[in-house]
């Protein structure tokens, strides 16, 4: 039995964000902890970007999709991104540049040269060896998308939690 997808209910069409959640974060935070990550983004929250659209987008025109999908294998490389302190997990998975495609063609903006399906690890990379870091290579399972009205400024919501190796307290994150 498969699920609908989730989508965002538009009286018409507007800026939106879709995302998949990563069912298995359990697994990437014992990972990180592993590498030497002191904190992490909290597993609800572990997830993989498919669209941030600032265009409006009539969400109609994107054709369903598989309510869950495994990236297994591939390019895995473990990398800053921007200059803020994030860290995020690059894989490859030709089933989510097919989808952002599929946003795309519906209107759907992006900031960015191109497409790279990536998983933030943390928002407060510092002091940690990236050299060091050796990527996760287990299988990243994504649940079902889901799309909402976009919200730019929400990487400054999210709370980090310590890993198992760190030492202190939740790590809040804002952006001056």
């Amino acid at each position: 039995m498969s699920l609908p997808v989730v989508r965002l209910k538009q009286s018409e069409p507007s800026p939106l964000y879709a995302s998949r959640p990563v069912l298995n974060a359990a697994e990437i935070i014992e990972w990180a902890s592993a590498q030497g990550f002191k904190s992490t983004l909290p597993a609800e929250d572990i997830h993989v970007t498919v669209a941030f659209s600032r265009n409006s987008v009539d969400v109609e025109r994107v054709p369903l999709t598989a309510p869950e999908l495994s990236a297994v294998g591939g390019v895995r490389i473990v990398s800053p991104l921007g200059v803020e302190g994030a860290v995020v997990l690059k894989f490859d998975c030709p089933e989510l540049q097919v989808r952002w495609e599929q946003y795309i063609v519906a209107g759907a903006s992006w900031d960015w040269d191109s497409y790279q399906p990536h998983i933030t690890i943390t928002y407060d990379g510092a002091g940690v060896d990236l050299s060091k870091v050796q990527p996760f290579l287990g299988a990243i399972v994504l649940g079902q998308e889901s799309t909402q009205p976009l919200n730019p400024d929400k990487k400054d919501e999210y709370v980090e939690a310590p890993t198992s190796k760190a030492v202190g307290k939740v790590v809040r994150i804002k952006n001056a």
